[in-house]
């Protein structure tokens, strides 16, 4: 099963891109993709839990 499951890790530059990354989510999303995000430091010093988010949306598909 294909999820279209985007993961993002961003750092601070993202801060200067908000609109541009809203832009091309719309577009993604129009392509039923999901784009879910996590900051450098979720996933430095909290490894568990965005994987543990990361397969409650990839089961979330199943039930769609």
């Amino acid at each position: 099963m294909k999820h279209r499951l985007i993961i993002e890790i961003e750092g601070k530059i993202h801060e200067e891109t908000k609109e541009r990354d809203s832009l091309r989510d719309q577009h993604l999303a129009s392509g039923d993709f999901r784009i879910i995000r996590f900051t450098n430091e979720d996933v430095e010093k909290n490894l568990p839990l965005v994987l543990e988010k990361i397969m409650t949306v990839c089961q979330s598909y199943s039930l769609t």
